[in-house]
């Protein structure tokens, strides 16, 4: 009976040993670039971790090292993680068969079901990821027609969920699976009622410095573009489902001056090499676009832009060719009776430097009172 009681209680010991030990506890395989931050961005999802500021090795818990990867990786403090971590491009199914995307995509949406369910608010996250239907010229770089998600959560005991908490999911989900932006991610309840962000649009930094902040900022601010410039990083931030928008009015007010090179739909909008089909599809782009751009204007209710290219070059033509392209642009105004010379001179810009070889003078607008306005330079 002695001896009983003394195996009992040297397995009773032993068990303790083995929980107050935990899991095992192994290196990530890549540097964090913020160990403070990343501490901090872990424990909101309760994931016991160690470091090391002598060599900044971060361990983490070997059934727990997807999840950290994914955690860090998408808050980019972890910089080389995709190198390090193959599973990170396994959910690309740009170049695979039917079977093998669908099982990706399976994987995929578990392991951010599980992430997500970490967080203390949330007691269920469920996620569904659409990968982009892809047309014969499909190109995941350029192509607007881009991969979509949904996650669905059931909350704790709170009746609401915080921008953070918003914002952290959207970001896990972009960064987890290719060809996914940001606000093409839709959260909801368990009812399917989307969980709105409060705290505005998700914001990148352009890709090339702006010459002068404040005049970008207050030239933005006339086309009803939100705008905040890091003092830090000496960057200016942006909507991105404004960039487009933002670099056309920048650039056009001679704000941006590396634009050309560094944003390639400026030159894709070149029509002289394109066939016709291609040609038609970018203009009609172009000018809906440029229309959304000048109806956010306050004083502009409804824009309509149309952009023309001259007539093709007869084979009996002997002069050298002018590709010279013409643009015309019909407005309703709203709470006033007339464009100003400022306003006019902004409208003219934007569309003269988002349309290759389209002078200023070639711009023609007219209100719907009949007004018609040119340019100041044409007026000389």
């Amino acid at each position: 009976m002695r001896i009983a009681t003394f195996a009992g209680v040297w397995l009773m010991i032993a068990l303790v040993a083995a929980c107050a030990s935990g899991p095992d506890m192994i290196p990530l395989k890549t540097d964090v670039t913020d160990m403070k931050a990343a501490l901090e961005r872990l424990a909101l999802f309760e994931i016991p971790v160690e470091a090391s500021e002598e060599n900044k090795a971060l361990l983490v818990p070997e059934n727990h090292e997807n999840h950290v990867v994914l955690i860090l990786g998408s808050a980019k403090l972890l910089p080389n993680a995709r190198e390090a971590y193959p599973f990170l491009s396994d959910p690309d199914l740009t170049m695979t068969d039917s079977r093998r995307q669908e099982a990706m995509r399976g994987a995929a949406e578990e392991l951010l079901g599980e992430i997500i369910g970490l967080l203390r608010i949330i007691r269920h996250a469920e996620v569904r990821l659409n990968p982009p239907v892809k047309s014969w010229n499909w190109n995941p770089t350029k192509d607007t027609n881009r991969a979509k998600a949904t996650v669905a959560i059931e909350l704790n005991n709170a009746s609401t969920i915080d921008d953070l908490t918003l914002v952290l999911i959207a970001d896990l989900a972009a960064y987890a699976y290719p060809c996914l932006p940001i606000e093409n991610v839709t959260i909801t309840d368990i009812k399917g009622r989307p969980w709105r962000v409060r705290g505005g649009p998700y914001m990148i930094p352009l890709k090339t410095p702006v010459s002068d902040p404040d005049r970008a900022i207050e030239r933005l601010a006339m086309f009803q573009i939100p705008s905040r410039w890091d003092d830090a990083e000496k960057t200016l931030y942006v909507p991105e489902d404004k960039e487009k928008n933002a670099v056309w009015v920048l650039g056009s007010a001679k704000l941006l001056p590396d634009a050309q090179t560094k944003y390639a739909f400026l030159s894709e909008a070149d029509l002289t090499e394109a066939d016709d089909r291609m040609k038609e599809q970018i203009r009609v782009t172009l000018e809906d676009i440029l229309g959304q751009t000048l109806e956010a204007m306050d004083f502009i209710k409804t824009a309509e832009v149309r952009l023309t290219l001259p007539p093709a070059k007869r084979i009996t033509d002997h002069l050298p060719e002018q590709k010279i392209n013409k643009a015309s642009v019909a407005i309703e105004l709203e709470g006033q009776e007339q464009l100003n010379d400022s306003q006019v001179a902004a409208i003219i810009q934007v569309i003269s430097y988002a349309y290759p070889n389209l002078p200023p003078e070639n711009v023609a607008i007219t209100d719907t009172n009949g007004r018609v306005y040119r340019s100041t330079e044409q007026k000389r």
